[in-house]
C-alpha cells in the first residue's frame, strides 16, 4: 500500500507538523472523554495506541513526531485539554505527555463511593451474565480489596443477580463456589438447564470447583 502525506492543522500554530504513514485516518478511535469510567477508558486507548504505533514500525521515530500522532488520533477534546497543560508541541516528549493525561485522567479515587457503587451494581433487566460481570470486575478495580477482591466479587455477583434469576442466586447462595469464575460457570450451567426437568442431578466433582468442571448424571425413572 502506498504512503500518503497528510498536514494536519490544530488550534494551535506550532501543531502544523507534516505526518507521512500508512493509513493514517483508519487507525485508533479518538479517546471517548465522556466515559463513565474515565481511568479505564484512557488505560485501554493508550495500549491501542502503543500497539498501533508498534504494528505500524512507529514507536522508533522521533518524538515530535509520536506526539503529533497521538493528539492527532485523540480528538479535538484532548487538544483543549493539552493546551492547558502549557506543553511546547514541539519539544514535549510523549512519556511525559502520557503521563501528564495519566494523571489528569485518573485523579484521586474515592474509595469508599466506588465500593459503594460495586456494591450497590445489580444486574439489569435482561442484562446478560457477560456483560453484568465486566462491569463488576471494571467497578472492583477501583475498590483496593486487596486479597478478598475475588471473594467479595463471586459475592456481589451471586446476591445481585436480578429477579429472573433468582433460582441461580438461590442455587449458588446453597453451593457455596469457591471463585468468581466457578459461581459464573455455575450459573451459566444452571440457566441452561430446565427447571422443571426432574431426570438431572447436579453433581460437583468432589466439590473441586476450581480444578473440576460440573459434571450432570441423568437419572433414569424407575
Amino acid at each position: 500500500m502506498a504512503d500518503c502525506s497528510i498536514q494536519e492543522s490544530c488550534s494551535f500554530p506550532s501543531m502544523f507538523i507534516a505526518i507521512r504513514y500508512t493509513n493514517i485516518t483508519s487507525g485508533v478511535d479518538p479517546m471517548n472523554t465522556k466515559a463513565s469510567n474515565l481511568p479505564l477508558e484512557w488505560k485501554n486507548w493508550l495500549m491501542k495506541f502503543n500497539i498501533y504505533l508498534k504494528a505500524y514500525s512507529l514507536d522508533k521515530e522521533p518524538d515530535d513526531r509520536q506526539v503529533a500522532i497521538l493528539l492527532h488520533f485523540m480528538g479535538q477534546d484532548c487538544l483543549t485539554i493539552f493546551n492547558s497543560f502549557n506543553f511546547d508541541v514541539n519539544t514535549v516528549k510523549l512519556e511525559e505527555l502520557t503521563k501528564k493525561f495519566t494523571h489528569y485522567f485518573s485523579p484521586k479515587v474515592n474509595i469508599t463511593m466506588e465500593r459503594h457503587k460495586l456494591f450497590n451494581r445489580k444486574q439489569r433487566l435482561h442484562e446478560d451474565l457477560d456483560n453484568y460481570v465486566t462491569d463488576l470486575r471494571n467497578i472492583a478495580l477501583q475498590c483496593n480489596f486487596g486479597n478478598l477482591h475475588d471473594s467479595l466479587l463471586k459475592d456481589i455477583f451471586s446476591w445481585n443477580l436480578n429477579d429472573s434469576n433468582y433460582y441461580i442466586k438461590e442455587k449458588l447462595l446453597q453451593e457455596m463456589p469457591k471463585t468468581l469464575d466457578a459461581a459464573i460457570q455455575y450459573s451459566k450451567v444452571i440457566g441452561n438447564v430446565p427447571r422443571t426437568s426432574k431426570n438431572i442431578n447436579f453433581v460437583r466433582a468432589s466439590c473441586h470447583w476450581q480444578s473440576q468442571p460440573i459434571i450432570f448424571k441423568s437419572v433414569e425413572k424407575p
